[in-house]
């Protein structure tokens, strides 16, 4: 197994038990140190290039995890442990991760779930990865890629989903 680690592993290990994603982000704003497991989404490189962010999910939800010193080669599918705390960037939570274990397995990249484009379904999956199709209603950039607006193409969600591409 990889282990990159930023504290003392023991110590951390001992405080924070394994939990479903979805209790871990009940506690932002605690500063409770959390532990999750899943399968990574989002390998580390896709959505930046000079610090270590994947997306992780497991059957209760999903979350971006961050760092500014972790440098592991996590990989789409790949089974991730993941300690740190919750908090939100941008309006979005993630975990600020102090250590991060890819456990030796076969990968196996998680299937994308269908969903309308709707802000009170899309709010019930945040992290996740979703599949939407939709209408482009407008497109840009900023600092960090490129954006596009979709709004739903059937009308039956009547919404508008923001979907980032990042630079790298």
């Amino acid at each position: 197994a990889l282990l990159g680690v930023s504290t003392p592993a023991a110590a951390q290990e001992a405080t924070a038990p394994i939990r479903p994603i979805a209790e871990a982000l009940a506690t932002e704003g605690t500063n409770a140190v959390v532990t999750v497991a899943g399968r990574a989404t989002v390998g580390a490189g896709q959505l930046q290039s000079n610090r270590f962010e994947i997306a992780l999910q497991d059957a209760s939800g999903g979350l971006r995890v961050f760092s500014r010193t972790l440098k592991w080669r996590v990989k789409e599918g790949d089974s991730v442990l993941a300690t740190g705390t919750i908090r939100r960037y941008r309006g979005d939570r993630e975990l600020l991760a102090s250590q991060v274990r890819i456990i030796p397995a076969a990968r196996r990249p998680a299937a994308a779930r269908d969903l309308l484009i709707n802000a009170a379904t899309l709010a019930r999956h945040p992290g996740e990865l979703v599949r939407v199709s939709g209408r482009v209603m407008a497109s840009g950039g900023s600092e960090g890629g490129r954006w596009i607006r979709l709004a739903d193409a059937r009308n039956v969600g009547a919404g508008t989903v923001t979907v980032w591409v990042p630079a790298n």
